[in-house]
């Protein structure tokens, strides 16, 4: 119970530390500095309109006088699965109201501030403007920051800090300080905050930030008291130009090239921020390992050393497995493996072994730990770890015989991806500066863009393999054409490439096609449109079946994509449960049922498009409705009196049809 009271703690203390760049020399700059933001030259900016229309004027010419692609919304529901494709989302004033009145739905705002928690770990920068008074922004005390309504009028500079965030528009900042706060901004200490330029209050106050900025994963979270639409429109450009140059801190990061290239943009925005673990930890030596366990059950030392905080991670991990409390365990080790560069699926197995061990025989809970994990691996590109969990699963299932089937048909599944690992393992685990041939770096880039689906790791291999079309296919993806016709035209080359593949590497071949197909052809007009309808049409849809049952009162809806279902209640009384390929979803306990580990209802590579539907069940309306490419949505209403049992499957592939 310590434990998991004192893991807020925690969390800020490790963010706090994966903040921090690497030191700097004190002569030049005594001031802490946090890691810059890099980004790809084909990532664009996303502005957030809220309530201030008139900004979206100044917001594009900022960008354009900074070579950023721009792209605006009027609230956070831009229509997409996710934030991918940006490195940058700026609200405008008053957006966080979307997260208030804005969006009366509470699961889709949840599932949209967990997308811009993922964009920001994942290295994106949320830059916000002020909502009037902090209002609806309770959801943002998770980054550390708390607005409030005291107002101010005046700011000051904070010596090295606000030169580096005017730098290259210092004629645009007023003389006399003047810039209405629209309220305070407390920080929480422990998550490193960085403030950039303060306020001046005459009753107090005085020390909060008119803007800070603070680290959250390996992006970056921003926000500042002014209102742009209300006298503070000047904030704009240098707001823009502070992100375009990866939102320095210090004055010696000023004039860093921050725009990389898109396959190793990830590496960059995260180099700095997960240290290796030391390599001179004695992790036997009692005291330390007791002292340790002590601070995290208990308290959890706010000690910044990454010795002591590793030790203390890692004994608590071992502590929790030993006691048979894997839930807990995970979620430690899920911590550590953002914070350090350690390998989660292989501390699992050994973990796993362990407990085998010292209790060896069937342990049906374990086994769905084991199962889960096995989808995790499966999904990182990791499909000799999959099949290793998968095989655990098997020894720990073995009375509940659902669940062995279940884990036998996975390992099927599993074995080309398996088999394409093995092969492939030597060159894996060679040095990343080891010259390699073309033919090795064709080996390596077909297996991490056709059987990892790691694209841009895969496409950065062919650019360099020895087939030349795939060579120039790599060249021209890695470029991402923002043109339309282009995209188009990369898509059919993509369809077309005739060379020499596997069924499951065609397969990922006609993906990445329908990808840029799907990309430019909202875009396209006449014949272009035509044409390219024409040619996703021809491309190969793998048909699955996913089968339900429930009891029906009243009216609901059913909304489906790759990542998850929701149930929607209209009128009348919820289903208790309802049953996804025979197993059970428990409305009453979630909403929406996400598609990974033991309730995964479709594979990976599912593509929800061309949906059909067979109703073998039910008295009253079963019906698909039209919805964008990748989501299906299906209505079901009973009849006014009564319930009735409904029974149907749905079909997403090319034989899709729908059947009264």
């Amino acid at each position: 119970m310590c434990l998991k009271l004192s893991c807020p703690l925690m969390f800020g203390v490790v963010l706090a530390l994966r903040c921090l760049a690497m030191p700097v020399q004190a002569e030049e700059s005594p001031l802490p500095s946090l890691k810059l933001q890099y980004r790809a030259p084909n990532q664009s900016l996303l502005f957030v309109v809220g309530e201030g229309a008139a900004e979206v004027a100044p917001m594009r010419e900022a960008c354009d006088q900074n070579k950023l692609r721009f792209e605006s919304s009027p609230s956070y529901d831009i229509g997409k699965p996710d934030f991918s494709g940006y490195h940058a989302i700026v609200g405008g004033s008053n957006n966080l109201d979307y997260f208030g009145w804005g969006e009366s739905d509470e699961s889709k705002k949840s599932r949209i501030f967990s997308n811009l928690k993922q964009f920001v770990a994942d290295g994106g920068h949320l830059f916000l403007f002020a909502t009037y008074h902090g209002r609806n922004s309770e959801r943002f005390k998770e980054f550390g920051i708390v607005p409030g309504d005291v107002e101010a009028t005046l700011f000051e500079h904070i010596p090295g800090r606000s030169e580096v965030l005017f730098h290259g528009s210092e004629n645009l900042v007023p003389p006399d300080g003047k810039v209405r706060s629209w309220g305070n901004l407390g920080t929480d200490p422990a998550r490193g905050p960085v403030d950039m330029l303060k306020r001046v209050h005459p009753e107090g106050w005085s020390q909060q930030p008119v803007l800070t900025t603070v680290c959250y994963g390996n992006g970056r979270v921003s926000y500042c008291t002014v209102e742009p639409s209300r006298d503070g429109v000047w904030m704009i450009p240098i707001a823009v130009n502070w992100i375009a140059r990866g939102a320095p801190t210090n004055k010696d990061q000023i004039g860093t090239d921050v725009v990389v290239d898109r396959a190793r943009l990830k590496q960059w925005n995260s180099s700095v921020s997960l240290p290796v673990p030391p390599p001179d930890l004695n992790l036997t030596e009692d005291a330390i390992r007791s002292e340790a366990a002590s601070h995290i059950w208990k308290q959890m030392s706010k000690d910044a050393d990454p010795k002591r905080h590793f030790i203390a991670l890692k004994t608590a991990w071992e502590i929790a497995a030993s006691s048979g409390d894997f839930a807990l365990a995970d979620q430690i080790l899920k911590e550590a493996s953002g914070e350090y560069q350690v390998d989660k699926f292989r501390i699992r197995r050994a973990m796993l072994d362990v407990r085998m061990v010292r209790r060896p025989g069937p342990d049906a809970a374990l086994a769905k730990f084991a199962f889960a994990w096995s989808e995790e691996a499966y999904s990182a590109g990791r499909f000799l770890d999959a099949q290793r969990f998968a095989e655990q699963a098997k020894q720990l299932a073995a009375t509940d015989l659902e669940l062995l089937a279940r884990i036998e048909k996975r390992q099927i599944e599993f074995e080309p991806s398996v088999s394409a690992e093995k092969a492939v393992r030597p060159l894996m685990d060679q040095p990343n500066d080891s010259k390699r041939s073309p033919q090795q770096n064709e080996v390596l880039g077909r297996f991490y863009a056709f059987t990892s689906r790691q694209w841009d790791q895969g496409l950065s291999y062919l650019q360099d393999g020895e087939d030349e079309a795939l060579r120039e296919l790599a060249r021209l993806d890695l470029a991402d054409p923002a043109d339309p016709l282009q995209q188009s035209k990369l898509a059919d080359r993509w369809r077309t490439y005739g060379g020499p593949t596997t069924p499951q590497e065609r397969l990922a071949i006609e993906q990445r096609s329908r990808y840029w197909f799907d990309v430019s052809i909202p875009k396209l007009q006449g014949q272009d449109r035509i044409a390219a309808e024409e040619s996703l049409r021809q491309l190969r849809t793998p048909s699955e079946e996913i089968r339900f049952k429930l009891k029906l009162e009243g009216r609901g809806r059913l909304e489906i994509d790759s990542e998850r279902m929701n149930w929607v209640q209209y009128y009348g009384q919820a289903p208790t449960e309802i049953l996804v390929n025979s197993r059970p979803w428990k409305l009453s306990e979630s909403p929406s049922l996400h598609n990974q580990d033991v309730s995964r209802f479709a594979s990976q590579q599912a593509e929800f498009r061309d949906p059909g539907l067979n109703r073998i069940h039910g008295r009253s309306m079963v019906v698909l409705q039209r919805s964008r490419p990748g989501k299906v949505i299906i209505d079901l209403a009973d009849i006014p009196v009564g319930a009735d049992d409904y029974e149907f499957i749905l079909t997403i592939g090319a034989s899709g049809k729908s059947q009264p």
